[in-house]
Parts: structure tokens; sequence; C-alpha cells
């Protein structure tokens, strides 16, 4: 008996050490990040206008990169955007995700690039990604420069 609680009292001196042990956190990974939203078939734009409606509108303010698309695209879609990012160049690829069909529907998109390092950088929208609807497209382009 004396043995399992010398055994015992060693083990909980041994989860007492370790929990003594600092632990250093991790820290979250550096580099431009991307948020975005994508509003659907709320914009009443009517279809004969979509040529005089669309485009893409990118700016800078504080250090942070501002993109707004104004994207005719099919009704059933779900888009998505992702950010790829090569040397100074920054590609932002909208994706559908989701179906395809015959209706078409006025999309505003809107995407924030944030945490870029000062520098100066090609900004890239990219759409629509999807094998379905034939090959993506440059939408827009821009060289812009991030002072901090």
């Amino acid at each position: 008996m004396p043995t399992i609680i010398r055994y015992a009292g060693f083990g909980l001196v041994l989860l007492f050490l370790a929990a003594c042990v600092p632990v250093t956190p991790t820290s979250p990974p550096t580099g431009p990040r991307l948020t975005y939203e994508v509003g659907g078939c709320r914009e009443v734009v009517p279809p004969e206008q979509y040529r005089e409606w669309e485009g893409v509108d990118i700016q800078v303010e504080d250090g942070q990169v501002h993109i707004v698309d104004h994207l005719p695209y099919v009704c059933c879609a779900d888009i998505e955007v992702v950010m790829r990012v090569e040397g100074q160049t920054i590609k932002l690829v909208e994706r559908n995700v989701g179906d395809v069909c015959r209706c078409m529907c006025p999309y505003r998109v809107e995407m924030h690039v944030t945490d870029l390092a000062a520098g100066t950088y090609i900004v890239q929208v990219w759409g629509v990604e999807d094998e379905r609807t034939g090959p993506t497209e440059l939408r827009g382009e821009k060289t812009i420069i991030i002072n901090r």
C-alpha cells in the first residue's frame, strides 16, 4: 500500500510540474486578410442597364483596400471570394459554388483586404470562376500604395 501512495504522490508532483511549465502562445498568421459580403438580387437594376451599372471600384482608405464589384451574373449562383497573393499581386477571385440557370441578377460584391504591409501592390478582381459558364475574366485591376 505505501508503494501505491508513493507512486500516486509522485504522479501528482509530475502533474503539478507539467502544469507550471509556461506555454508560449502561437501568434496568428500574418499577412493580408480578406473579408467579403455578397448581396444578391437585392439591387433593382433593369437588365438593359447592366452594362452601365456593372464595374469594379478599388479604393484605399486608412491602409485598407475596399473593393466593390457590381456583377451581373446568373441568379441561382452562390458566390464566394478567394484571395491569392503572388508576390506584390493580390488576386481576388469570385467563384460560383452554386447552381447555373438562365436568369440574370445584379450582385454587389464588397471585399475588404486588411493587414497589408507598406508597399505597392497590384489588386486584381477576377470573376466568375465556374467551369460551366466559361473562362474567368479580369474584371478590374488597380495599382495601389499602402503607407504605414
